[in-house]
C-alpha cells in the first residue's frame, strides 16, 4: 500500500513532463513560425525599397534625359569591310530648328544628324564581329554643347549575322592499334542555319584534321532529295528530323535543318590529335566553323582524356571561327569571350 503513493506521484510527474514537451513543442513551433514570418516581411520590406530606388532613379534619369526619344535600327551590311550601318533616330526634349546641330558620337567617331519632321538622324558604321556599346548624342546650340549617352548595347555577329549551330546524335567507338588509333564514327550531324537577314547557305562540308592539317573534306548534298535521303539514314539512328519545304527557296528568311550521316573510321596516329569540323558556307563566301568532335591520342595508343580536357574546352555548337572568302579568319570565339 505504500508504494501506491510513489506510484501516483510518478505518473502525475511523467504526465506533467509530457504536457511540458507538448508545450515547448508547440512554442518551438511558434517560435520557428514567428522568425520566418519576420524573415518574410524583412525581405518584402527591401524588395519594396528596392523598388522605390528604382523607379526613383528612373524617374531621375528621365529627368535628366535630353532626349524624348531615342531608337535604332540596322542598315546595310557590308561583308568586304566587315561593317554594318546603324540608323539612329532621335527627338531632343529642347531644340531649336535650324539652330540645334546634333551629332550621334559612335566610339571615336562623329556623324553629324540631318533634321526631318521633328527628329534627327544619322548612319552610323560599327563593326560586324565586335559588340558595340559606345553611343552618345551630343547637342550644339552655338556655344552651348549638351550631351546625352544611349543605353545600347548592339551585337551584330549574333543580331544580323546568320546563327549557325551543330550536333551529332549516335555513337563512336575506338581501338587501339601498334602505331595508330582507330576511330569508328556512326552519327547523324544536324546542322541548323537562322537565315538572317535572308543570307543563303551555299554550302555545308565535313572536315577532318589530324594535327591541324586536313585530311579529309565531304560534301553535304543539301538539295532537297538528298536531304530526304539522309533523313531515312538518320530514322536509322533514332533521329527524327523534319525539313522545312521551302528552306530551298532564294527567298527563304527562316530556320533551315540540313543533316548528313556520318559513318567512316578515321586513322589517328600515335601521339596526335584529330578534330571533326563543319564548315558552313553563306552566300557571301563566309565560311562558319563549328567543331562537331575530337579525340587526342597517347603515344600509348589510348585516348589522352587529360589533353581534351586542358585543351578541347570550345567543343560548343556555335561557329567557333569565321573565315573570308580568301580564308582569313576574320572571327573567332576565343577572342570575344575572353
Amino acid at each position: 500500500m505504500k508504494k501506491k503513493p510513489a506510484i501516483i506521484l510518478s505518473v502525475i510527474v511523467c504526465v506533467i513532463l509530457v504536457i511540458g514537451m507538448i508545450q515547448i513543442k508547440r512554442l518551438k513551433q511558434e517560435v520557428t513560425n514567428l522568425q520566418n514570418s519576420l524573415n518574410y516581411q524583412s525581405q518584402r520590406t527591401e524588395e519594396i525599397y528596392s523598388n522605390v530606388i528604382s523607379q526613383v532613379n528612373a524617374m531621375l534619369e528621365k529627368e535628366d534625359n535630353q532626349l524624348t526619344k531615342s531608337d535604332w535600327e540596322y542598315g546595310k551590311i557590308n561583308v568586304d569591310s566587315h561593317t554594318v550601318q546603324v540608323i539612329c533616330t532621335v527627338i531632343p526634349k529642347e531644340y531649336t530648328p535650324g539652330t540645334t546641330q546634333a551629332y550621334l558620337v559612335c566610339g571615336d567617331r562623329e556623324y553629324p544628324m540631318t533634321f526631318a519632321d521633328d527628329h534627327f538622324t544619322a548612319t552610323a558604321e560599327i563593326p560586324l564581329f565586335t559588340d558595340t556599346e559606345s553611343f552618345l548624342v551630343k547637342l550644339v546650340d552655338g556655344e552651348t554643347v549638351r550631351a546625352q549617352a544611349l543605353d545600347w548595347y548592339l551585337s551584330p555577329r549574333y543580331d544580323v549575322m546568320p546563327s549557325v549551330s551543330v550536333q551529332m546524335c549516335g555513337s563512336t567507338r575506338g581501338t587501339p592499334g601498334k602505331e595508330e588509333y582507330n576511330w569508328s564514327i556512326d552519327e547523324t550531324v544536324t546542322v541548323d542555319v537562322d537565315y538572317k537577314e535572308k543570307f543563303q547557305i551555299q554550302s555545308v562540308e565535313i572536315v577532318a584534321e589530324i594535327d591541324g592539317r586536313e585530311v579529309e573534306r565531304i560534301p553535304v548534298d543539301l538539295s532537297a532529295e538528298g536531304q530526304y535521303g539522309y533523313q531515312q539514314d538518320a530514322a536509322k539512328n533514332g533521329v527524327s528530323f523534319a525539313i522545312p519545304a521551302e528552306q530551298n527557296s532564294p527567298y527563304y528568311d527562316g530556320i533551315a535543318h540540313f543533316l548528313y550521316p556520318l559513318k567512316k573510321e578515321f586513322h589517328v596516329p600515335n601521339g596526335s590529335v584529330m578534330v571533326l569540323y563543319a564548315d558552313v558556307v553563306d552566300g557571301n563566301g563566309l565560311r562558319y566553323r563549328c567543331c562537331l568532335d575530337a579525340v587526342a591520342i597517347g603515344e600509348n595508343g589510348e585516348p589522352d582524356d587529360t589533353y581534351m580536357d586542358e585543351h578541347m574546352d570550345l567543343m560548343i555548337s556555335e561557329p567557333i571561327a569565321i573565315y573570308d572568302k580568301a580564308g582569313n579568319e576574320i572571327y573567332k570565339l576565343e577572342d570575344s569571350i575572353n
